[in-house]
C-alpha cells in the first residue's frame, strides 16, 4: 500500500511539473507585520526589547525559468518599505520621521502549473534589508544603520489574464539570522551585532509580465 501510495504521488508531481510556470517580472505592492524580540549590548549592559512594526511598500518581483519546460527558476525581489506604525514594549512610537526600509532577495523557485490558466510557486531563500536612520544630538547629526539577513520562504499564485499579463498574488515570511548594527556621528564610530528572534510576514498583490 505505502509503494502505491508513493507512486501515486511521484506520478502527480511529474505530471503537475509537464506544466511549468512561465518567466515573469512584475510591480506588487505589499504589507507586512514584524514580531521581533532583539538583545543587544551597550557599554557592558544587555538590552533586551519586545516590538511590532507595521510596514507597507512595493517591490519590483519575478522568477526566471532557464527554458520553457523547466520547473525549477530564480526568484528575485527589489523593494521599498515605509513603517507604518510600530511599538516597544507597550509603547507606541512616532515613526513619522522614520526613513525607507530597502531590500532584496534571491530565491530557488519551483513552479507548478495548475491549469492553462493558473500556476503557482514555492520558494526560498535569503533576504537582505537595509535600514539608516538620523538623530540629531545637539549640533552632530548621529546615524543609526541597521543590517540584516533573514531566511525567507514564499508562495506565489499567477493567475493569467492573457498570454503576457498575469496577476500575482503570494505570501513570504522571513526569519532573521543576523542584524548588524553600526552607529556614526562626530567623533564616535560604534559597531554592535543584534540578536534578533521573530518573524516578519508579508502579503503581495500586483500584476506581472509573462514571458
Amino acid at each position: 500500500m505505502k509503494k502505491i501510495l508513493l507512486f501515486s504521488l511521484a506520478l502527480s508531481l511529474c505530471t503537475l511539473s509537464l506544466f511549468a510556470s512561465n518567466s515573469w517580472f512584475g510591480i506588487q505592492a505589499f504589507g507586512a507585520q514584524k514580531d521581533e524580540t532583539t538583545t543587544y549590548t551597550i557599554l557592558g549592559i544587555d538590552i533586551t526589547e519586545d516590538s511590532t512594526a507595521t510596514l507597507g511598500g512595493l517591490m519590483l518581483s519575478g522568477t526566471l525559468y532557464p527554458h520553457e519546460d523547466s520547473a525549477v527558476g530564480i526568484g528575485y525581489q527589489f523593494g521599498v518599505s515605509k513603517l507604518l506604525a510600530a511599538t516597544n514594549g507597550s509603547t507606541e512610537e512616532d515613526v513619522e520621521d522614520y526613513p525607507l526600509t530597502y531590500r532584496g532577495a534571491v530565491t530557488g523557485q519551483f513552479g507548478i502549473g495548475l491549469s492553462d490558466m493558473m500556476s503557482l510557486e514555492l520558494g526560498a531563500g535569503l533576504l537582505y534589508e537595509r535600514l539608516t536612520k538620523a538623530n540629531n544630538s545637539d549640533s552632530d547629526e548621529i546615524l543609526v544603520e541597521f543590517n540584516t539577513l533573514s531566511v525567507l520562504g514564499n508562495v506565489n499564485v499567477l493567475v493569467n489574464l492573457s498570454d503576457s499579463l498575469s496577476l500575482v498574488g503570494g505570501v513570504n515570511l522571513a526569519i532573521p539570522l543576523t542584524t548588524q548594527g553600526k552607529i556614526t556621528g562626530g567623533n564616535l564610530s560604534y559597531d554592535t551585532e543584534f540578536a534578533v528572534k521573530g518573524y516578519t510576514l508579508l502579503g503581495q498583490i500586483g500584476v506581472a509580465l509573462t514571458f
